[in-house]
């Protein structure tokens, strides 16, 4: 739908890491249409640094600034 109306490039302002694990997996099987910025939300942050995730994850389709 967002393709259909023009838009390009959405942001996630308060992103989990199971919502960017589906956002990589869209950009992995080809069906994310659109660039997606995940911020993750400040309660997830730990978790993520836990799981080794940094500042410059993903490409220019998908990632996070955590």
């Amino acid at each position: 739908m967002m393709s259909r109306t023009g838009i390009t490039s959405v942001t996630d302002a308060l992103g989990a890491p199971d919502d960017l694990r589906a956002y990589q997996d869209a950009r992995e099987s080809g069906d994310l249409s659109v660039r997606v910025y995940c911020s993750i939300f400040f309660s997830h942050i730990q978790q993520m640094l836990d799981g080794g995730v940094r500042t410059g994850l993903g490409d220019e389709w998908c990632g996070s600034a955590s």
